[in-house]
Parts: structure tokens; C-alpha cells; sequence
């Protein structure tokens, strides 16, 4: 039986797109963090890519996983491929 760290759901290509594309762009904003910090140099383009365009892009990516995890379990429901998990019986009074 395999192990999954995440939910069962969120195997899907949606949410493990949106997933790399946050963690590399998160990434991609500290490194631009350390540059602008090591070298000192006020250049606006720079200002504009590291506080305008990265972190809308990361919020892109967050807000892909919850989306495909919703779609893949509507895909579920819908055409009943895999029955959701119950919640596990235990009953502490058989002997086994």
C-alpha cells in the first residue's frame, strides 16, 4: 500500500502544477529578495518583477490546488470511479 503525505485528492495534474509552479516561483521571489538585498541597487524594474509580478504569480499556483482537488472529486462523484474511504471500524469487543 502506498503512502500518500497528501490528501488522495490532490494527486491530480491541476493541483500538482499549481504546487511547482508555487514552490518554484516562492523560490525563484527569495532569491530575488537576497539579490536586491546583497547588491544594493535600486533598479524599478526589478522592484516591479519582485513585488508586482511574482507574487500574483504564486498566488496562481495556491489557488490551483484547491481547485483541482475539487474538480477531481467532482470527477469522482460524477462518474464513480472510486468510492470514498469510510472511516475505519474498530470494534474492541471481537475476538480475533
Amino acid at each position: 500500500m502506498k503512502i500518500h503525505r497528501f490528501p488522495r485528492y490532490f494527486y491530480n495534474k491541476t493541483s500538482v502544477l499549481g504546487t511547482y509552479i508555487g514552490a518554484v516561483t516562492t523560490a525563484l521571489l527569495g532569491l530575488a529578495l537576497v539579490v536586491i538585498s546583497i547588491v544594493g541597487e535600486t533598479n524599478p524594474y526589478m522592484g516591479i518583477f519582485v513585488y508586482m509580478v511574482l507574487p500574483p504569480i504564486i498566488a496562481l499556483g495556491l489557488f490551483m490546488i484547491p481547485i483541482g482537488m475539487i474538480r477531481h472529486w467532482q470527477g469522482i462523484k460524477k462518474h464513480g470511479e472510486v468510492k470514498a474511504p469510510d472511516w475505519p471500524y474498530f470494534d474492541l469487543n471481537k475476538k480475533t
